[in-house]
């Protein structure tokens, strides 16, 4: 019996860092959300698939379809009502959206403006403590000075006091 050699082309996989995955986590998430965002307009409600595992999103071309052929038309005759019945609720919906993303905005410049005083402060307390390290360093580097002179006058004194005696 002869035995045959199975090869495959195999490429190797980078390995990311934790914060490539991180960021690419994010770009996954801000798509979901362009895309649910998308859907809505439409007014096509994500919940109305059923269950998740139902519903697949193909990679190549982002669109949806569902895993069993027989719900199709269903979904769609559930989608068209659904859109019919629900277009001023997503038209109220979409205003308090708006509303929450101004008042999230408008916190958001609070809290900059905030941040930015915060930061001013840090530099003035940064600089302070600079100017006083610098004092400190002068103020130190003059008692050294001063316990010098202190120790060379005490052991003049002490000469003296010697010559003195010597002298008597």
């Amino acid at each position: 019996s002869r035995c045959k050699l199975i090869t495959n082309n195999v490429k190797v996989n980078r390995i990311y860092s934790n914060a490539e995955l991180m960021g690419m986590i994010e770009k996954l998430r801000k798509k979901n959300t362009q895309m649910s965002l998308l859907l809505s307009k439409k007014g096509v409600n994500p919940n109305d698939f059923g269950d998740n595992d139902d519903l697949i999103t193909s990679p190549k071309g982002n669109k949806l379809f569902d895993k069993k052929k027989g719900k199709k038309k269903g979904k769609k005759q559930q989608q068209i009502k659904y859109r019919n019945n629900n277009n001023d609720d997503n038209k109220e919906e979409i205003e308090q959206l708006k509303k929450k993303i101004s008042e999230l905005e408008d916190k958001n410049h609070y809290f900059q403006v905030h941040a930015n005083k915060v930061e001013e402060k840090r530099h003035e307390i940064a600089e302070k403590l600079s100017n006083q390290e610098k004092q400190f360093a002068m103020l130190n580097a003059r008692l050294t000075e001063y316990q010098s002179r202190c120790q060379q006058q005490e052991q003049d004194i002490n000469r003296m006091d010697s010559d003195n005696t010597q002298l008597q």
